[in-house]
């Protein structure tokens, strides 16, 4: 049986204090899926217990896939929420977007006919 997520935050939450280490938790916000203040007090709700630290990823477009990034009020409105629940928090600056280099977006591309 593999541990569902709360079980998940518990124990990084246990592993934190005997060890004496920050766990993070990775979460990436997708435009209207999981951006939304509710979804953020939910992993508030979800790490705060456990003293787990957040690091917010906005999701690089990949045009086939169809997720896009947050706006900036969104990210700023999830972020406000996490501080406000006393969750240490910190957001991945995105990188190489613009060229389609950036995480998430290297892929193998079919060749063109020629």
């Amino acid at each position: 049986r593999l541990p569902g997520v709360a079980e998940l935050a518990a124990m990084g939450g246990a592993y934190a204090r005997e060890a004496r280490r920050m766990v993070t938790v990775s979460y990436v916000l997708l435009a209207g899926v999981n951006d939304s203040p509710a979804e953020a007090r939910a992993l508030a709700a979800l790490v705060a217990p456990h003293g787990l630290h957040v690091n917010l990823i906005p999701v690089n477009e990949v045009e086939e896939l169809g997720y896009r990034p947050p706006s900036r009020a969104a990210v700023s409105e999830f972020v406000s929420v996490l501080l406000d629940a006393k969750v240490p928090t910190h957001v991945r600056a995105t990188r190489g977007a613009e060229s389609n280099a950036a995480c998430g977006q290297l892929r193998r591309r079919p060749r063109s006919a020629t």
